[in-house]
């Protein structure tokens, strides 16, 4: 009979968690940074650029109205907001854009590509990209991100690359291809003002 040491078995599988654990908080958090950044903060309710009425970090009130008397928003309220919207909008697309919960757990850094566009307008748009939907199941990642970036959505949010007159002039890529190349490539982008410079 063979002797199986319990101990080394339970300490293997507790490292395994940890790290499982500590990779999922680091997604989260570049997710966080990731909406802020595209986002930006607003103390006070202003109309974005489609007319919707929005405060903190994207808080949409037209469809989710906050009492009067939190304004002006901390930055910390803000973010306390963001992650009511954020939890929301995770059961909302989980529930309602096929296959996203495939790739929840094995792809977490494509899922938070689709995730910040899920919460920028909506589960049900979301889910109307048929094309690319199609293409991630197939894990066709080259494709789904093309039909990201060839879409409505992108070109109103911004699909411009490194490089481009446009990133040259605002200091930074466009937000579809930023998500588009995540999605492309299962690794977070990070750009910075001097790459969109080049």
């Amino acid at each position: 009979m063979v002797d199986v040491d319990n101990t080394t078995t339970e300490e293997n599988k507790t490292a395994e968690e940890e790290t499982t654990s500590t990779v999922a908080t680091f997604n989260l958090d570049m997710f966080k940074e990731q909406w802020k950044r595209h986002e930006g903060f607003r103390a006070t309710p202003y109309r974005d650029t489609k007319g919707i009425i929005t405060v903190g970090y994207g808080h949409n009130l037209n469809m989710w109205p906050l009492p009067a008397n939190l304004y002006p928003l901390s930055e910390e309220a803000a973010a306390a907001i963001f992650e009511e919207d954020r939890k929301l909008t995770e059961v909302f697309i989980d529930g309602v854009v096929p296959g996203l919960l495939d790739i929840k757990v094995s792809e977490p850094i494509r899922y938070f590509a689709l995730m910040n566009v899920g919460m920028n307008i909506g589960a049900n748009k979301l889910a109307k990209f048929h094309k690319m939907l199609d293409a991630i199941a197939e894990k066709d990642w080259e494709t789904a991100a093309k039909e990201l970036l060839n879409s409505k959505y992108a070109r109103d949010v911004g699909d411009y690359a490194p490089g481009s007159v446009k990133a040259k002039r605002w200091g930074r890529v466009g937000r579809a291809w930023e998500l588009a190349e995540q999605l492309r490539t299962g690794e977070w982008v990070v750009t910075t003002d001097e790459q969109s410079a080049e």
